[in-house]
C-alpha cells in the first residue's frame, strides 16, 4: 500500500476470530486499492472487551487502528454522511441516510474493490465483515501479519510455553473445543476416540477451549503426561447471567450473543490462538473462527 488519498475504514467488533478474519480483509481490499485502512476498533463490544494496543503492534503508517468507545447505534448516527459496507447490522437501515449497504452475498470482491476506488478518495468507505473474503491471497495474509502481529508480551509469553512443554508441530496436535455460545455441541465421544489413538501414537494434544470445564475433564480423563493445558485466569461468562448464550441481546442490539469477554480472556484466548498456529492442526476441525484464524496463522507463518 503505498497511502494515496484513499481511506477504507473498518468497524471491528464481535469476537477475537471474527475480528481479525475481518481486519485481514479489509486490509486485502485497502492492499489492492492503495487505500489507507483506518480500523475503529469496538473495545466496548462484550464479546472482545480489550484496547486494540493490548493486544497488536502495528509496524505499517497505511494502517492505523483507533478504540471506538460507542455502541452501534452510536456508529451509525455519527457517520450518516459516509459510504460504508455493513454485513451484520442491515437492520440499523434507514431512508433519511447517506449510506450504501453492502452484504457480503450479494457483492462481489470486484464490485468492493470499484465502490473503493470510485468513492474512498472524497468519502469513507466502511468495510465490516466477520469472515474472510474468498479474494483474499495468501500474499496478502503474510503481508497482513507483517503489518499488523500479536504485541511483544503475547509472543514472549508463547514462545517460553512452548519451549518449557516442548510443543512442536511434529509431537503435538492442536485442539480447539468452542464450547459456551456456540450452536454446536462437540461430540466428545468421537473426540476422546482421537485423543487415545494420537496418545498411542507418541503425541501430545495441546487442548484450549472458552470453557474451562472442557479443558478440565480432558486433562483429567487423558493425564498431564499427555495433556497440555495454557492455563487461564479468566473465560468467557455470559454477560446477563440469568439468560441462555444464544439468541438474547449481549451489551449492543445487533448481537445475538449473551457473551462477556474481559481483557485477560482475551489476551489469554490470544495466547491460545498462537500457540495453536504453531502445531499440527490437521487432526481435529473447528466450524470456530478462533481456529480459522489459527490455521491462516500457520499457513502464513510456513
Amino acid at each position: 500500500m503505498n497511502g494515496r488519498n484513499k481511506k477504507l475504514s473498518n468497524w471491528s467488533a464481535g469476537g477475537l476470530g471474527n475480528r481479525i478474519l475481518g481486519l485481514i480483509s479489509a486490509y486485502h481490499f485497502a492492499r489492492e486499492t492503495n487505500a489507507k485502512l483506518f480500523v475503529e476498533w469496538c473495545s466496548l463490544d462484550t464479546g472482545c472487551m480489550t484496547p486494540w494496543e493490548e493486544l497488536f503492534s502495528v509496524r505499517n503508517d497505511n494502517i492505523e487502528f483507533s478504540n471506538w468507545l460507542g455502541n452501534v447505534n452510536d456508529f451509525c448516527s455519527q457517520r450518516d454522511e459516509h459510504i460504508w459496507k455493513v454485513h451484520s447490522v442491515t437492520h440499523f437501515k434507514n431512508k433519511n441516510q447517506k449510506k450504501v449497504y453492502y452484504h457480503r452475498n450479494r457483492m462481489t470482491p470486484s464490485q468492493i474493490i470499484k465502490v473503493v476506488e470510485e468513492n474512498a478518495d472524497h468519502r469513507r468507505v466502511y468495510y465490516q465483515e466477520d469472515g474472510i473474503s474468498p479474494s483474499v491471497t495468501l500474499d496478502s495474509i503474510i503481508s497482513f501479519f507483517e503489518c499488523v502481529y500479536f504485541k511483544n508480551s503475547i509472543v514472549k509469553y508463547v514462545d517460553e510455553f512452548c519451549l518449557t512443554k516442548n510443543l512442536r508441530f511434529d509431537n503435538t496436535v492442536g485442539l480447539h473445543l468452542r464450547m459456551t455460545d456456540f450452536n454446536k455441541t462437540p461430540n466428545f465421544q468421537h473426540i476422546d476416540e482421537k485423543i487415545r489413538k494420537i496418545i498411542n501414537s507418541g503425541r501430545k494434544i495441546f487442548v484450549c477451549s472458552d470453557d474451562k470445564f472442557a479443558e478440565d475433564r480432558i486433562l483429567k480423563m487423558f493425564g498431564e503426561e499427555n495433556i497440555v493445558v495454557n492455563k487461564k485466569s479468566s473465560y468467557v461468562k455470559k454477560y446477563d447471567t440469568h439468560q441462555k448464550w444464544i439468541g438474547t441481546a449481549g451489551q449492543f442490539p445487533s448481537s445475538q450473543y449473551n457473551v462477556l469477554r474481559d481483557t485477560d480472556s482475551v489476551i489469554e484466548a490470544a495466547q491460545d490462538c498462537l500457540i495453536l498456529s504453531r502445531l499440527n492442526l490437521n487432526i481435529f476441525s473447528s466450524g470456530s473462527s478462533f481456529f480459522k484464524v489459527a490455521q491462516i496463522l500457520a499457513k502464513a507463518n510456513n
